[in-house]
């Protein structure tokens, strides 16, 4: 049986008498306690690879980082990072490594130095006096920075914790660009960091490189079969997390069960696990499923409702963009402008993307079209491909700006370019009228053709036309 010595990277771990988890909000202090029975007899190691590991038999023990090694006796010891913790796996119960000093080394860096004691009952007890992975520091400060809403300064530390090839920072930064967190919306860029992060073995990162090629995100060609596999190659990887308290990895693993496996009774423990801990994303998260009646949940919608609010008035920008497009639309709630104005200001205040193209939606439907393009320009300077495409419509009418047809035209090309279709639609009928540019037919098929692909009916009609 496999018994774990876990060593965190990043704060202080215990492994002693009980057998419980006590996990806190990202940025806090986490303890991890589990019982680990104490293997029956000494033993005195020999031996060693210089690659691997340096073995003192003088009490201290050198595992180098994220490698594996096996002891002349045939035991083995396994290394490996995962979510800012370290696990060191025994392989084999009649190892002794008591009274002994773990060091593990990335090169000639120490990383974890833990003291391993016989304690009482057969039970060991260790505990980390200090942890110097490369970049954790400012990893952890980018992580309380990241959930508090404070995007730019997360940037920054989770930049310089990036640059040493921290997994979970290089995976943090990719969120960003894929939600538009404070920085422009960046598919391809986020994939580039989440393969980074992979590449290190850092599952989440692997799971979400899984669904871009599943679903065709981020640059990839679509590729269902191959996003599967990769999605549920980081299954163990993420219980593993999940284990050590990571709320997002007991997200993902509900999303994997509902959506791949089609199993929502496994996916709602994950669900009511991570909701257990009180997270502002959990609440959001499967308040939405409340609200839409997914992945296994019946419909309730004044559950889902309590659970976003609840995340919102945690400051979680998604809950709150969430709520105001519901009052925008009168989806679910009551229509009313003035709150979804109230609630996409507090998202877009964090620098959240839809928050701030959702205060844009509000001054639209208000007829506040001065307000609406000043909104919607700085949303397209993020990269949102859909305000570009408004952006494009106001410029090409006069709407809230002086009228001018080749800046609609650019803003059309621009919202084409980031894949949308109805901006495809806007570039193709541009240049069969002419209109911001110079009038080219084999330009407007090949754009509409572009929007038919996608299902837009309009294009399709117009494919047919104009051949």
């Amino acid at each position: 049986m496999n018994r774990y010595v876990l060593l965190s990277l990043s704060l202080v771990v215990s492994i002693g008498f009980t057998c419980k988890s006590q996990i806190s909000k990202p940025g806090q202090t986490k303890v991890r306690k589990t019982k680990v029975k104490s293997p029956a007899g000494p033993k005195t190691f020999s031996g060693g690879s210089q690659i691997l590991v340096v073995m003192e038999v003088g009490g201290t023990l050198y595992v180098d980082y994220e490698k594996i090694w096996k002891f002349d006796s045939g035991d083995t010891w396994k290394s490996e990072i995962i979510a800012g913790t370290h696990i060191l796996e025994l392989r084999e119960a009649d190892v002794s490594i008591w009274n002994k000093e773990v060091v593990c080394k990335r090169g000639e860096q120490t990383i974890v130095k833990a003291n391993v004691q016989r304690a009482l009952s057969n039970e060991a007890f260790v505990s980390i006096e200090n942890s110097n992975l490369p970049g954790e520091s400012d990893y952890l400060k980018g992580e309380e920075f990241f959930w508090k809403s404070e995007f730019n300064k997360a940037l920054i530390n989770l930049t310089r914790a990036a640059a040493e090839n921290h997994p979970a920072a290089l995976y943090r930064i990719g969120r960003m660009y894929q939600r538009g967190y404070g920085v422009k919306l960046d598919g391809k860029k986020a994939s580039e960091y989440y393969e980074r992060a992979h590449k290190l073995g850092y599952s989440k990162a692997g799971f979400r490189l899984g669904r871009h090629y599943y679903f065709g995100w981020g640059g990839f060609d679509k590729d269902e079969q191959k996003g599967r596999e990769m999605s549920v190659a980081n299954e163990s990887g993420l219980e593993r997390l999940a284990e050590l308290g990571d709320v997002e990895s007991m997200m993902l693993l509900g999303d994997m069960y509902s959506a791949l496996f089609n199993n929502n009774e496994d996916a709602q423990e994950w669900y009511v696990k991570s909701l257990a801990f009180e997270w502002p994303y959990a609440k959001a998260v499967i308040g939405g499923k409340y609200i839409q009646g997914s992945h296994g949940y019946r419909q309730n919608i004044e559950e889902g409702l309590s659970l976003m609010k609840s995340a919102c008035r945690d400051g979680y920008p998604d809950a709150c963009a969430s709520l105001g497009r519901y009052h925008l639309t009168g989806q679910n709630v009551t229509k009313d402008l003035r709150e979804a104005l109230r609630l996409y200001l507090i998202a877009a205040s964090t620098g959240y993307l839809s928050g701030i193209s959702g205060v844009g939606d509000c001054y639209y439907k208000m007829e506040d079209y001065e307000q609406a393009a000043i909104w919607y320009e700085k949303a397209a300077k993020l990269n949102d491909s859909g305000t570009a495409n408004r952006l494009g419509y106001m410029y090409t009418n006069g709407l809230g700006v002086t009228k001018d047809e080749k800046e609609g035209f650019r803003y059309f090309v621009e919202s084409a370019n980031a894949g949308l279709k109805y901006g495809m639609f806007n570039t193709a009928l541009g240049y069969e009228l002419g209109r911001g540019v110079i009038k080219d037919l084999r330009e407007a098929k090949k754009w509409y053709q572009k929007a038919a692909d996608l299902g837009h009916e309009r294009s399709a009609k117009k494919v047919l036309e104009l051949y």
